[in-house]
């Protein structure tokens, strides 16, 4: 189908005057709304990440991690970020002051350190997460029907699903519109090669979001 109807709140206008219309630009800003709701919510919604607080955000260079880091940052939060080494140029381009090497990482070493942690790989890496946050912290975890036994033992554990959120898009928008938030895209492929995108994101070839482009022009 060419149209399609949604409620209201789940669109927000991009600025207007945007010049720019070319596929790489859409993409940036396609690949905003799911992502960036996700990272408001488990940030400022769910966790209460405050000014001088310090988080840890796992998958870094993902869709999601990349603007959680960003968002901490603009919250003044103390960001530490973990990712592979082939994302690391990507997330150190977005102002977090720490960033770990996934491979290499030494769990004891942060033990207890973090108010926040952004659990957005789940399995074995949740209580991981758990291990990291202190006493009062919280771990925000991205699969809200996993770990029911250690969300029952543990209430530092909340689980989130993203909910639609005009206001938080139209902020984002401004946001990005004045250079403080960016969509890190790192492939896109037109609709009749999603198996291909679906492969891609599953194999975790490139840093940044994936971008399904309707028209078929290639980022």
């Amino acid at each position: 189908a060419q149209y399609a109807t949604v409620p209201a709140r789940h669109l927000a206008r991009i600025p207007t005057g945007t010049a720019d219309l070319s596929a790489g630009a859409w993409g940036r800003w396609a690949g905003l709304p799911l992502a960036g709701l996700t990272a408001y919510q488990a940030l400022v919604d769910t966790a209460h990440l405050q000014s001088g607080q310090t988080v840890l955000v796992h998958a870094a260079s993902g869709g999601v991690g990349s603007l959680a880091c960003q968002l901490a940052v603009n919250l003044g939060a103390q960001v530490t970020a973990v990712t592979s080494d082939r994302g690391r140029t990507l997330v150190e381009a977005l102002g977090t002051r720490h960033v770990v090497d996934r491979s290499t990482m030494d769990w004891q070493r942060f033990a207890g350190c973090f108010d926040v942690v952004l659990d957005t790989v789940g399995g074995d890496m949740t209580p991981r997460s758990l291990a990291m946050a202190s006493p009062d912290g919280v771990v925000v975890a991205l699969h809200p029907y996993a770990h029911d036994d250690l969300a029952q033992r543990d209430p530092r554990l909340r689980r989130m699903l993203v909910e639609p959120a005009h206001h938080v898009m139209e902020l984002h928008i401004e946001q990005a519109a004045r250079g403080r938030l960016s969509v890190q895209v790192g492939a896109g492929y037109p609709l009749s090669d999603l198996g291909d995108a679906l492969l891609h994101v599953e194999t975790n070839k490139t840093p940044g979001k994936t971008i399904i482009h309707i028209q078929g022009d290639k980022v």
